[in-house]
């Protein structure tokens, strides 16, 4: 592992956007700058700057209620990995966590997995991606179950799908959930089954 000495960690702002960008580019991620204004609107970030004063790693967490909080975007320009930037912003992130009394969890990539496991997570499950490549011939849309039906999702259907998801995830997600809808309302639909959300 690489050393811990350095530069001091400090607090992001919506100053750092383009440099943000530029990490989460290097990694080969696909935020965007509304995905990267949401995270440092809700969340807490840091980051190590260089000489320059240029951000070149990463750290943010987002809280998901009173219980717990995610830690995400923990990204070190390639030229800069090896030197411990990394776990640096990690331990800044779980210090922070700890005082608010939050829980840690978090999302690991195979570059990531060894960083977090020397700081004490363990694995607990895991996730697949996957992608459609483009086709010939279009899928039909499959029909709902007999007795359902979608819709667009509407100001009047929030209060049933909170009630769903909370418990699902283990914390409310209302903040990111309503940003999404109202990012790509033409993508956010609902199942429905005797007006209820289903």
């Amino acid at each position: 592992m690489g050393s811990t000495e350095g530069p001091a960690a400090r607090p992001l702002d919506e100053g750092d956007l383009d440099a943000l960008l530029a990490l989460s580019g290097a990694a080969g991620w696909n935020q965007t700058p509304q995905d990267w204004r949401f995270m440092l609107a809700t969340g807490h970030g840091w980051a190590i700057d260089d000489a320059g004063g240029t951000p070149v790693a990463s750290t943010v967490v987002l809280p998901c209620g009173d219980a717990f909080a995610w830690i995400s975007m923990v990204l070190v320009m390639p030229q800069h990995r090896g030197h411990g930037l990394a776990t640096r912003l990690l331990r800044e992130a779980l210090g922070w966590l700890a005082r608010h009394g939050l829980t840690p969890v978090l999302d690991a990539t195979p570059a990531g997995h060894p960083v977090y496991r020397r700081e004490g997570f363990v694995d607990t499950w895991g996730f697949a991606r996957y992608e459609r490549l483009p086709s010939t011939s279009p899928v039909p849309p499959a029909a709902p179950p007999a007795g359902t039906r979608i819709e667009p999702l509407g100001a009047h259907h929030w209060p049933g799908l909170l009630a769903l998801d909370t418990p699902a995830f283990g914390a409310s997600r209302e903040p990111l959930l309503r940003a999404l809808a109202a990012r790509q309302p033409s993508l956010a639909w609902v199942a429905l089954r005797d007006r209820e959300v289903v």
